[in-house]
């Protein structure tokens, strides 16, 4: 089997889908478990010496909806410390009338009305400040509803950058410390799964597989969330 995912990623690397990947498969379970493990080409097309092992670090990208916002949200939910039905306008004061009835259900399920996505940071110097949350914020609640909220099911990065408002403004706790705390420390995974905040980052570039080449940031993302919006939050 090992000689199989080797293959895979190989043919990978050759047909340029990747300059490096990694894949790991478990077969069984209890005593009969079986796992496999390879990994291929480098983490940085720059530099083909540095190899991807298992040790390397990936950017979890938008699965951190789903392994972190919704993670932790469901554990507030779990504390009674929010409730599925609360609204948007229980949270903030600032909420416009038309999102003022839009729901936690709604935004972990997508069907909040509120758009996919735009590219917001484009009107952003790249730079890091308290200042930037706010403004994006701002500009994702001023945004009109493609349609109303609870009627369709529309897949929202923005709604869920308004979750993680939503965490923060009911714990005074960021994003970082609530994930540390509530997920991945409970979890044993505090060293495997990690969420540096960029203004806090003191780690090994070296141990992270490289991104994207961002024309904005003016650089190949490494060891730094590739997302620009996530980026502008100290992400």
């Amino acid at each position: 089997m090992d000689a199989v995912l080797a293959a895979l990623l190989d043919k990978g690397i050759e047909d340029n889908v990747f300059p490096g990947a990694v894949a790991g498969l478990s077969i069984g379970s209890g005593s009969d478990r079986k796992r496999f493990f390879s990994s291929v080409g480098s983490q940085d097309i720059r530099y083909p010496c540095e190899k991807v092992t298992k040790q390397t670090f990936f950017d979890l990208a938008s699965l951190t909806k789903a392994l972190s916002t919704t993670l932790i949200m469901y554990s507030l939910l779990d504390e009674q410390r929010i409730q599925l039905t609360d609204r948007l306008s229980d949270f903030f004061s600032d909420i416009p009338s038309d999102k003022q009835e839009i729901t936690i259900s709604q935004l972990l399920s997508h069907s909040s009305g509120l758009k996919e996505y735009h590219p917001y940071y484009k009107d952003f110097i790249p730079t890091q400040n308290q200042e930037n949350n706010k403004r994006l914020r701002q500009l994702i609640l001023s945004e009109k509803l493609v349609n109303a909220p609870g009627t369709q099911c529309r897949y929202s990065d923005l709604g869920f950058i308004l979750l993680g408002f939503v965490l923060e403004r009911v714990t005074a706790t960021s994003l970082d410390k609530l994930f540390t705390e509530r997920i991945a420390t409970p979890l044993g995974q505090e060293n495997q799964i990690t969420y540096i905040p960029v203004l806090m980052s003191r780690v090994d570039r070296k141990k992270y597989a490289a991104t994207e080449d961002c024309p904005w940031r003016k650089k190949i993302m490494r060891a730094e969330v590739h997302d620009e919006h996530c980026w502008l939050m100290n992400g």
